[in-house]
């Protein structure tokens, strides 16, 4: 939208300038040389007059909408700079609660399952769901990898196994 009005705001400069500049060139082939100072008065119908007045409308037309699509502009453009202000309120905050989920999930995640599952007593666990664990590895939802972190053949659980990472 923005984009448009600026275009637009051109075009119209263009044209009003295009058009003033023939005016000005009609009236300089009218004037005479030695005659810089015509009244309305001395000659209300003369060809020069009538473009001179032509010439004053169009620049004050100009300058009007000149003045109105600028004005449309400096709207848009404060529009925008809310929208992007917004924008990045919206990407701060979800780099905050991303960070905060990295930062104390796991920690909280991992006081949680001690309190409920002390690592100590992991071995017991995961023997006691033995048959449970090894319908999953034969259905193949638990691949060979996750069998061996279950349970490993030398007995030493992997670390992750009792804590969340971090």
């Amino acid at each position: 939208m923005l984009r448009s009005v600026e275009q637009k705001n051109h075009t119209v400069k263009l044209q009003y300038k295009d058009r003033i500049k023939d005016l000005e060139a009609q009236l300089h082939l009218y004037k005479r040389p030695d005659d810089n100072s015509l009244q309305e008065y001395d000659h209300p119908h003369t060809c020069t007059l009538a473009l001179q007045r032509e010439l004053d409308s169009v620049r004050e037309r100009y300058q009007k909408q000149v003045t109105e699509l600028q004005a449309e502009i400096n709207n848009l453009n404060i529009e925008l700079n809310k929208t992007q202000t917004s924008q990045a309120e919206e990407e701060e905050n979800y780099i905050r609660l991303a960070l905060l989920l990295k930062g104390v999930s796991p920690k909280a995640v991992r006081t949680f399952f001690d309190k409920e599952l002390p690592p100590t007593y992991l071995p017991s666990t995961l023997n006691k769901n033995y048959n449970t664990l090894y319908d999953l590895y034969l259905k193949r939802i638990l691949n060979q990898t996750q069998w061996n972190l279950l349970l490993p053949k030398n007995g030493m659980y992997f670390i992750c196994l009792h804590y969340c990472s971090s």
